[in-house]
């Protein structure tokens, strides 16, 4: 969750994988990651996801692992291939 005042919110508004709640009393904007993002500024990857959010039309998908992997695990699928490497039954 990042809060930040008012006077910041054009700055937070092009955040790449996340979405406003809303205004919080009248000066605090409150942004949530959307689903398989991530980080600070919703700029990475949440574990279980991969690709590139930097990329010019980028964004995170699932890791296709067809439930082999603990999608809490950050090192179970490869960020940025998402390649999966901690097969559960293996």
């Amino acid at each position: 969750m990042i809060s930040s005042t008012r006077s910041d919110w054009s700055i937070l508004a092009p955040l790449i994988g996340s979405r406003v709640d809303g205004l919080v009393g009248t000066s605090t904007l409150i942004c949530e990651c959307n689903e398989g993002y991530t980080g600070e500024h919703c700029d990475t990857c949440a574990p279980g996801y991969f690709g590139n959010p930097h990329q010019i039309g980028g964004s995170c998908n699932a890791c296709q692992c067809n439930g082999r992997i603990d999608t809490t695990d950050p090192d179970a699928c490869d960020a940025t291939t998402g390649e999966c490497l901690k097969c559960k039954f293996n």
